[in-house]
């Protein structure tokens, strides 16, 4: 959708005829053909696709209708946002999924090269199939890391010292991991494959991942991420109206049909 959205900047309305709506069953339906069965039950399962039957992602975005707006004129259209002091050409950039070899042989990298054309970015995964100092290396434009926290701090200290070094420009952490330790079958099936392979923790299977994150993240912990980076920290995946508490900056949206919220620190 970045991509496709970038294309629209500052376009005759005449020359948008046309290109208004894309086909998201026939781009399923083209990644079915492509990824492995165990991948596309990964991704489908990620966005809460059961079989094709139940869909809340797209059920989800479907509650978000976009109306006209009277005496605006629309010869001239700008999509740009300023997001982190970055002005990006379009208000979507890359949410960190897990494991891009999925869809692509060279993973993450594939990802960012594809939205720094499209004038956004991704925000790199922890949990990437290609390492953090590969990627950086070959990706192209500024990036964000995603950060998990582990009961061990330092194993997430360790890692961010990496992304940093790699010139991670932002934090985004993932807020929802708390109780989150539970098996998920659909996640299994990628489990010691090369394309579920973790390129950061090689030695970290599926089923290590839900037992070793952190049982309690507080405000504290994001303090404590902007003080070891020097980086600005965003979080994910929490209750807005729980958040308000804690930043006059809460800024509530939803990411893939699930609430989330971001908040710089």
């Amino acid at each position: 959708m970045a991509v496709v959205m970038s294309r629209y900047r500052r376009q005759p309305a005449q020359q948008m005829r046309g290109r208004e709506n894309m086909d998201w069953t026939a781009i399923h339906a083209q990644a079915t053909a492509n990824m492995t069965e165990a991948g596309l039950q990964y991704e489908d399962g990620n966005a809460d696709i059961d079989g094709g039957h139940r869909d809340i992602d797209t059920l989800a975005w479907r509650r978000f209708g976009i109306l006209p707006r009277a005496f605006h004129n629309v010869g001239d259209i700008d999509t740009s946002v300023t997001i982190g002091g970055r002005t990006i050409s379009t208000p979507i950039f890359g949410a960190p999924t897990a494991y891009h070899r999925l869809a692509s042989k060279n993973g993450e990298i594939t990802s960012q090269n594809g939205m720094d054309r499209a004038g956004t970015f991704i925000v790199y995964p922890t949990n990437a199939s290609e390492p953090v100092e590969h990627f950086a290396a070959e990706a192209q434009g500024d990036w964000w890391q995603q950060v998990y926290l582990f009961d061990n701090h330092k194993v997430s200290e360790a890692f961010i010292e990496r992304s940093v070094a790699s010139g991670a420009k932002a934090l985004m952490l993932t807020l929802d991991c708390p109780g989150y330790r539970r098996d998920f079958g659909f996640r299994n099936g990628i489990d010691g494959t090369w394309e579920g392979a973790s390129g950061n923790f090689p030695d970290m299977h599926m089923t290590d991942w839900t037992l070793n994150l952190a049982t309690s993240i507080t405000p504290k912990d994001i303090q404590w991420l902007k003080e070891i980076s020097g980086l600005p920290v965003y979080v994910k995946g929490g209750d807005a109206s729980r958040g308000r508490r804690h930043s006059d900056e809460c800024r509530s949206g939803r990411c893939h049909g699930i609430q989330s919220w971001t908040t710089p620190s």
